[in-house]
């Protein structure tokens, strides 16, 4: 049996350096061209997590036939949509409740740990760096060189620290389609998923497949005031596009229609689907369980650019005290 190759994320939450998710996605693209199977923990929650999270979905969803599975310790996961943690880690010893006690003892299981921690922005967290060098783990580490300058020549004033703090935004939409039926549950976790996605990207914009439109689902997103897109596949001209708008329009704010030569229905709403997944950043939709789930995920591997939510699935806790490695390996 393949043994799985664990890389857990630590660092301080904050960022200082706006091409953090482009470190990101080098790292998650890279581990899942060596290995097969390869699980991603987050060490922890803020905004770096919320961008590492990101990156491993992304690459989860890029390659499908790889054991390609995302973690989180209990006392953070809840901090992310229930569909996007694999596996909730549990800790049973009485230290199991301390956080940076719990990412020791993730460090000690993992393979790989991705350092973002810079010297001067939280002693506990460059303590954990050190710790992951002193277990002997292989470590790369995603700050830069001149942001590592800077923060030494603020000397420890925190002021002058928080000054170099950024905002990592998405300034492209998310993609909304095969959702399945609206049921209580599933509005609920579209909900939470929203809500992240909101805070966590800055994402406002939403493309939405023109089906949902009318749903709980939309209703969900105009209670937040998001800004909706009804997104359709008719063969029409250009001169029945106000007709169109009509009919989506009190609902939504705009709407755009993809022109497809496919033939069928479901043929046409797959080709819009691939159009919406190449324009935006994130993505989300049903994939575990769909009656067409091997279709959508050849889709959504092909599209290349999303950070996939999967409204299929809900993590599960494992109950395991992670200071045995066998928790990590297969």
């Amino acid at each position: 049996m393949t043994a799985m190759a664990v890389y857990t994320f630590v660092g301080h939450g904050s960022i200082c350096d706006l091409d953090i998710r482009e470190r990101l996605k080098k790292v998650a693209f890279g581990a899942a061209r060596r290995d097969d199977v390869i699980e991603f923990v987050q060490g922890g929650n803020g905004d770096l997590y919320s961008w590492s999270l990101a990156a491993a979905l992304e690459v989860k969803h890029r390659y499908p036939k790889k054991a390609i599975t995302i973690a989180a310790p209990e006392a953070v996961a809840g901090a992310f949509p229930a569909c996007a943690i694999d596996r909730a880690i549990l800790q049973l010893s009485p230290m199991g409740a301390k956080g940076k006690a719990t990412v020791r003892r993730i460090i000690k299981a993992s393979d790989v740990v991705v350092s973002y921690c810079y010297e001067g922005i939280s002693k506990a967290d460059s303590e954990l760096r050190r710790y992951a060098l002193a277990q002997g783990k292989k470590l790369i580490d995603i700050t830069s060189p001149d942001t590592a300058a800077q923060l030494a020549l603020a000397d420890g004033n925190r002021a002058a620290i928080k000054a170099m703090r950024v905002r990592v935004q998405s300034n492209k939409p998310c993609a909304i389609f095969a959702l399945g039926p609206a049921t209580s549950d599933r509005v609920n976790l579209f909900g939470e998923t929203v809500d992240f996605i909101m805070s966590a990207y800055g994402v406002e914009h939403f493309l939405v497949a023109a089906e949902y439109i009318g749903t709980a689902f939309v209703q969900e997103l105009r209670l937040r005031k998001a800004h909706i897109t009804a997104v359709t596949h008719y063969n029409v001209a250009d001169g029945a596009l106000p007709e169109l708008r009509s009919r989506y329009c009190p609902l939504c704010q705009d709407i755009i229609n993809v022109r497809t030569e496919a033939k069928g229905q479901r043929a046409k709403a797959l080709a819009s689907a691939r159009w919406m997944l190449e324009v935006s950043d994130f993505a989300i939709c049903r994939l575990t369980g769909s009656p067409i789930e091997m279709t959508l995920r050849r889709c959504v591997a092909e599209a290349r650019g999303a950070a996939m939510f999967d409204m299929g699935k809900k993590y599960f806790a494992q109950t395991a005290n992670i200071s045995n490695e066998t928790t990590y390996k297969a």
